[in-house]
């Protein structure tokens, strides 16, 4: 079978391989479509807070038709449309699932969109919902709010009633924002977004931050456009760690930052299986729905990987075997 691995830090080559077999508590599916995530960048690169060693099949995510079933296995029969997060080996013919990791595709969704929903979707709708406990009413910023976990972010935080500010680097981003339902649409290239954020709420501040960027946009989200007793959830570094805060700023704050790790927390299947439920509800009344920005074949795999290193991406990308 065709897949995409990395055959070295860096390097991406599409291979022949031996078809995986699925192992106990594992099934095997057909990939119909498989979506890119900035984790998969960051593995292919070496860089990524778990790493995995090389060689290995990349991707993280995919939608497609059950074709073989592990032993131990309940519950799920080949012919059976899901959606699944991986560790490792999605962009690939055939692939190898956890069982603990599987959902039905939801109805409605082409596999293309099934594909971009879990690790946006989940990350977008645990760290709102569980660790930010937003409430209705209240104000949100999401940084980077055109991007794969920011898309969901608008829409998830609409859907607990609050009122959302983005962030995006060009025009037709933040069209895309306002179009997902932000009131406050921040183009982070050419506006000082505290100012703006500032103004937005007449000089309070936001409620809630989702901080994806971190360096000197960490520390000046948390410090200066959150409001006193506000939240940032913070689930990733693009611009790396850098801009730490002091103990004492912290102290002196009254607001709270916590972390978000989609891999560490994926070790709990009852927390996953209830927020996959919370999902797919969402979904299939239509207040979330998966932004599907561009879409490439197996073979220009690298070239998708590029796009999103770019960040000229809009939502999720995927690719097609």
């Amino acid at each position: 079978m065709k897949a995409l691995r990395v055959e070295r830090p860096g390097a991406l080559a599409l291979c022949d391989v031996a078809a995986p077999e699925p192992r106990a508590g594992e099934v095997l599916v057909r990939v119909e479509a498989a979506a890119l995530n900035f984790a998969d960048l960051l593995l292919r690169d070496g860089r990524y807070l778990d790493p995995i060693e090389p060689p290995f099949t990349a991707g993280r995510e995919l939608a497609g038709t059950i074709v073989g079933v592990g032993p131990g296995v309940a519950g799920w029969m080949p012919g059976a449309r899901v959606v699944a997060i991986v560790r490792q080996g999605a962009f690939a013919e055939l692939a190898v699932a956890p069982a603990a990791s599987l959902f039905s595709l939801p109805r409605g969704l082409s596999a293309e969109q099934g594909a971009a929903l879990l690790v946006a979707g989940l990350t977008a709708l645990v760290c709102l919902e569980d660790v930010a406990r937003v409430a209705p009413g209240e104000t949100v910023l999401v940084q980077s709010a055109a991007g794969g976990v920011g898309s969901y972010a608008v829409q998830v935080a609409r859907a607990l009633g609050a009122r959302v500010a983005g962030t995006a680097s060009s025009p037709a981003k933040l069209d895309v924002i306002r179009e997902l339902g932000a009131e406050l649409a921040v183009d982070y290239a050419a506006e000082d977004f505290v100012a703006a954020v500032g103004a937005w709420t007449g000089g309070r501040g936001v409620d809630v931050v989702l901080e994806t960027i971190g360096g000197d946009v960490f520390r000046r989200g948390f410090l200066e456009a959150l409001a006193p007793f506000g939240r940032m959830v913070v689930l990733g570094v693009a611009r790396g760690a850098g801009a730490a805060l002091t103990c004492r700023e912290l102290l002196a704050s009254n607001k709270t930052v916590a972390g978000f790790y989609l891999n560490g927390w994926m070790g709990h299947p009852e927390r996953l299986a209830a927020a996959g439920a919370r999902l797919a509800a969402l979904v299939e009344a239509g207040a979330v729905r998966p932004l599907v920005g561009e879409r490439f074949p197996l073979a220009r795999g690298a070239e998708a990987f590029e796009r999103l290193r770019s960040r000229r991406s809009v939502g999720k990308l995927v690719l097609v075997p």
